[in-house]
């Protein structure tokens, strides 16, 4: 029965921890990721836009606001220390951590390259997007093998600069939404689901044994 209780309790735990996680779309979609609750439509969607003609583009979703921007950079890329915003941590092949390649790789995968070129056996990806933050996004360099080799962050990069009638070839615009919690289970309610089979499992076993 302790045991039983450890494990209800670990399970609630990471239940309330997987809200922090970056989910790609829902079954059938993903144009979008969502984050902390807010849908964010993939940023390849509105490269070269500027942020009216993306929002007419996409009916139903917002500009994201700089202080969401800069939550979604905070938790896809966990590092340490927190950069400060309007700041450009960089780092190379001898710094990278192993959770930052992980981490890198997975936002390109969810929101897209906004922009790419390859020089000097060097391919670099923008992932970067407009916001009333600034620019946010990553810059990373991946080598012919596909490694990544180096990756400069932009925590909400020139933010004076920002104009919404403006527009760029390297990025596409923060868009959000609300995320509509019955369109797909919840990571948590996948979570409590599994852990009320556990307990079942258990209860049905020990009648057995009786």
């Amino acid at each position: 029965m302790f045991k039983l209780i450890l494990t209800i309790t670990f399970l609630s735990f990471c239940a309330s921890s997987v809200h922090a996680t970056l989910v790609d779309g829902s079954p059938g979609d993903s144009s979008f990721t969502t984050v902390n609750g807010l849908d964010w439509l993939d940023w390849s969607s509105t490269v070269g836009m500027d942020a009216s003609t993306a929002l007419s583009s996409y009916q139903g979703w917002r500009l994201a606001t700089g202080d969401e921007a800069l939550n979604l950079m905070s938790t896809a890329f966990n590092l340490s220390p927190v950069p400060t915003v309007g700041s450009t941590p960089g780092y190379n092949s001898t710094t990278l951590l192993p959770s930052v390649v992980d981490d890198v790789n997975t936002f390109l995968s969810l929101f897209g390259s906004t922009y790419s070129f390859t020089y000097n056996n060097t391919t670099t990806h923008y992932i970067f997007a407009q916001s009333p933050a600034g620019s946010i996004g990553v810059n990373a360099g991946f080598s012919n093998s596909g490694d990544l080799t180096s990756a400069i962050f932009h925590y909400g990069y020139a933010p004076t600069s920002y104009n919404p009638s403006t527009s760029a070839v390297t990025h596409g615009i923060a868009l959000v939404r609300d995320h509509d919690v019955n369109s797909v289970p919840e990571p948590s309610a996948i979570a409590l689901m599994g852990l009320g089979l556990v307990g079942f499992g258990v209860t049905r076993r020990k009648q057995k044994k009786n």
